[in-house]
């Protein structure tokens, strides 16, 4: 399975209206809008990510972090929540 946290809310509306195939819930959107309101995009990202990646793991082989170019720290901070 391939992850990506979200890094703010612009990035939470992109990949759910320009991105071919992939759905993100409203229930997500409206949690990264809230977040971003609050300066938490970023570590509310981290967190989506790290609850989809517990529910999928028991499903999937591995997880692959992606992540956008210049928020490497969000993928980092989303390993560092799945690794213990």
């Amino acid at each position: 399975a391939s992850i990506t946290p979200l890094a703010s809310l612009r990035h939470a509306e992109f990949m759910a209206n320009e991105l071919p195939g992939v759905r993100v819930p409203e229930a997500i959107i409206d949690r990264m809008r809230v977040a971003e309101s609050a300066g938490r995009a970023a570590a509310q990202g981290v967190a989506i990510a790290r609850e989809i990646a517990n529910e999928v793991r028991p499903l999937v082989q591995d997880i692959q972090v992606s992540t956008i170019s210049g928020r490497e720290e969000s993928a980092l901070a989303f390993l560092e929540a799945i690794s213990g």
